[in-house]
């Protein structure tokens, strides 16, 4: 099989050269380029991290039109802050002693001072007593204000899918979060 295949890559080489007789090889090339460097290239600069960047944890509450009391909730996540953006990743637990939900939530936010406004996704498992009843995820809206210490926000979601399809469920979200 090797052989045969020696043979196949002879023939294949032997034909591209006789059908390109004047293509240049290194043996008859007189010049070889090189790469140049560029001239007035610009350095590449990334965002710098500003130094405010934070982990936190954050006590709140959920409040949907399905269920409509409130669900205490916690989250501990990390805000990684640029010059005028923050990407936000969080694990949150929210709990009715019977009933609790576990996931984590993405937010990019943009930063106006020290309120910000922004969006992200959000996915997780809800629980009755161990067993996982549905799971899914949405998309919301977020605006918040953020002090030296601490920061609270609201955040809004319209719509959501889950293993039970798709679904039009206004929930609304408050949170305060304390910086360390």
């Amino acid at each position: 099989m090797k052989k045969f295949l020696a043979l196949i890559l002879l023939i294949a080489t032997t034909t591209t050269l006789l059908a390109n007789s004047d293509q240049k090889t290194f043996e008859n090339q007189k010049e070889i380029p090189t790469p140049q460097p560029m001239l007035n290239s610009q350095k590449i600069t990334h965002f710098p991290i500003n130094n405010s960047s934070f982990t936190y944890i954050s006590i709140g509450a959920n409040v949907t039109l399905l269920l409509p009391i409130p669900v205490p909730g916690v989250n501990i996540g990390y805000r990684e802050k640029y010059k005028s953006f923050a990407l936000d990743m969080s694990l949150y637990l929210n709990s009715l002693i019977v009933a609790n939900a576990i996931g984590g939530k993405v937010k990019f936010l943009k930063n106006l001072s020290n309120t910000y406004i922004g969006g992200g996704i959000t996915g997780g498992t809800a629980f009755v007593l161990d067993t996982p009843i549905i799971a899914g995820g949405n998309p919301f809206f977020t605006i918040g204000k953020e002090s030296k210490n601490n920061f609270y926000e609201f955040d809004v979601a319209i719509i959501g899918i889950s293993n039970l399809g798709f679904s039009i469920n206004p929930t609304f979200a408050f949170s305060y979060g304390y910086k360390f």
